[in-house]
């Protein structure tokens, strides 16, 4: 007997295997096995509720994670790309088919927002099942890369309801593009910085290297041309030295300038050096990469570069076929016709040509070095004699700009300009053996004092020899005679004295009335052409006088043309008070004591002071 039975029996008063003893113990033993029937049923029908409850949700769960793990692996692929630096437009489209994918639609972009509120595609997916026209349901996911909104993720399905519950899963889709584009903007600024010149914004030397290979390669495949233009400021350091380095990067910024406005497609521009240029001509030769270096040259020489009023370039032009086809020999002959147009006189354009272009030789190269160095040393001495009073600050260059101009003006060859200018730059550097007390009296010098301020011109002599030819040692010698004979240091009159030593004086004087003095105000460009006119034939050769006011008459004598600095300073208005009348100047030098005829303007004369009788 079932021992679940033999219970019930038990439970009911009845002994297992004997007949009921009587009918009612018989009907309630069959209520109760009844009972426990019906709740074996009910408990039964709630077990198999549960395990069907238990069933779909572990059907769900399973679902979910399934589903989880294909968003996952979606995720993980458009994060691999991003890691991986995949081209943008690459990425955009594997991202629209990654979440359309995952996501259960029919068709995914990538929106980039452009000015105006339009939009741009800049990436798509469309289900290759999609017959009939594109859905309308749609979810969208802003892109904001670093705060700012750049465009959308968007997927559309034709399902009514939309892709239910994708918006957190759209949106972590969304911040890896954007990521991605983030990454790709500091890359692309990363690497313009490294190919870029900070302060001019032009190439830097390594960028033009780079492309130096690449258009040479493609020359020689194409069998095209290429060209090389190279160019240098010249006398740059005495911008730097007389303006200041600030000065200095003003005109490197707006050489770059100029050269950017000349400048054709295809073509690159470059500083690969201090004050040295490079621009690069493809599908040009010699003929036309000189064309383009001449319109440079002539429009920095003809027009103010940034502070400085006239600067000037030297420029070496050289093509690939000259050099053989070898970037390198390219760059350095270019780089020879540049260095021979600087030793020519500079502002010029010197195209390669083997029976022009010479390499100095070792020695030669060293000599010149030698030269340099030396000739620098005594710029230096000039400068520290500039220097010693603020009102005397860049003199000396000023001096020598308005001489190369006179000289050029006189038709003088470029080599002979630039050796007028070495001996103007140094013409006062006798002035170091004056002393402070006798060079920066306020007051009129005694006859003694004269006598010492006049040493200058001689001991000038004797410190430029060996760095200056005897040419040029002779204009720092004379630059204080005078026309009709009165100067210093021998008396020499008219063509007795040298050019370089006639156009120096006039510069000098120039200087010395156009610039603020302590002791009394500028001149005007009008007076202090009044006063030159006045001393043509006395002080100044009458030719040179003319040439200045040829030069008036164009524009370029205004106080910019001499001091960058004071173009900006309006001439001054003063009228002429009894201290102007007892103020005389000779040539620049100090102020001496005497009689005069009585032709001061605005305190400053030219004509020779005499000192009292003892």
């Amino acid at each position: 007997m079932h021992r679940l039975l033999v219970r019930q029996l038990r439970k009911a008063g009845l002994v297992p295997g004997a007949p009921p003893p009587d009918a009612g113990s018989w009907a309630r033993l069959l209520e109760s096995v009844d009972r426990s029937y019906t709740q074996f049923d009910e408990g039964r029908y709630l077990m198999d509720q549960s395990m069907d409850t238990l069933s779909r949700e572990m059907r769900e769960l399973h679902a979910s994670l399934a589903a989880s793990q294909l968003e996952q692996a979606a995720l993980r692929r458009v994060a691999t790309a991003v890691a991986e630096r995949r081209d943008l437009d690459e990425l955009f489209d594997l991202v629209a088919r990654e979440a359309a994918g995952v996501m259960h639609c029919e068709s995914a972009r990538v929106l980039r927002a452009e000015r105006g509120g339009a939009t741009v595609v800049a990436g798509s997916w469309i289900s290759p099942e999609l017959a009939g026209p594109a859905p309308h349901c749609s979810l969208t996911a802003p892109i904001r890369v670093d705060g700012a909104e750049w465009g959308a993720l968007t997927v559309m399905s034709e399902n009514p309801a939309g892709p239910a519950g994708a918006g957190p899963l759209l949106g972590d889709f969304a911040e890896l593009v954007a990521v991605a584009i983030s990454n790709a903007e500091d890359r692309a600024r990363l690497a313009a910085q490294a190919a870029t010149d900070s302060l001019t914004g032009l190439a830097n030397h390594r960028a033009f290297q780079e492309r130096l290979l690449a258009e040479t390669g493609r020359a020689r495949r194409h069998g095209g041309a290429l060209a090389l233009i190279l160019l240098d400021l010249d006398a740059f350091k005495a911008v730097n030295d007389s303006l200041g380095h600030q000065a200095g990067d003003e005109v490197l910024v707006a050489l770059a300038d100029r050269m950017r406005a000349l400048v054709r497609d295809g073509e690159m521009v470059a500083r690969v050096g201090g004050e040295e240029f490079a621009w690069l001509l493809p599908e040009s030769d010699v003929a036309g990469a000189v064309r383009a270096a001449e319109r440079l040259r002539r429009d920095v020489s003809a027009t103010p570069l940034g502070p400085v009023m006239r600067q000037t370039v030297s420029i070496g032009v050289c093509d690939l076929a000259t050099a053989g086809g070898d970037p390198s020999e390219l760059f350095r002959l270019a780089d020879g016709a540049l260095y021979w147009a600087k030793r020519s006189g500079r502002d010029m354009t010197v195209p390669y040509r083997a029976d022009v272009v010479t390499q100095l030789s070792a020695g030669d190269h060293a000599s010149q070095l030698a030269r340099e160095s030396s000739l620098a040393a005594i710029r230096a001495l000039a400068r520290a004699v500039d220097a010693r009073h603020p009102s005397t600050r860049a003199h000396s260059n000023r001096v020598a700009d308005l001489a190369v101009t006179l000289a050029e003006r006189l038709g003088w060859p470029a080599a002979r300009v630039e050796q007028l200018r070495e001996a103007a730059i140094v013409h006062d550097v006798g002035k170091i053996g004056v002393s402070d007390a006798v060079l920066l009296k306020p007051g009129g010098l005694t006859p003694a004092e004269y006598d010492h301020v006049k040493e200058h011109a001689m001991l000038g002599a004797r410190i430029v020899p060996g760095i200056l030819d005897e040419e040029q040692t002779s204009w720092v010698r004379h630059h204080h005679e005078r026309w009709d004979g009165a100067g210093y240091p021998t008396g020499l009159r008219a063509h007795e004295i040298p050019e370089g030593a006639r156009i120096i004086a006039l510069a000098d004087a120039w200087d010395a009335m156009t610039g603020d003095r302590a002791h009394r105000p500028r001149l005007s460009v009008a007076e202090a052409l009044a006063e030159c006119r006045r001393c043509g034939g006395s002080h100044f050769d009458p030719t040179l006088v003319i040439l200045l006011e040829g030069l008036a008459a164009a524009g370029r004598l205004g106080a910019s043309e001499l001091d960058p600095q004071l173009a900006l300073v309006p001439e001054p208005e003063q009228p002429l008070g009894e201290a102007d009348a007892r103020v005389g100047i000779a040539g620049g030098d100090a102020l001496v004591p005497g009689e005069r005829e009585d032709r001061t303007v605005r305190g400053l004369t030219l004509q020779e002071v005499t000192p009292p009788a003892a």
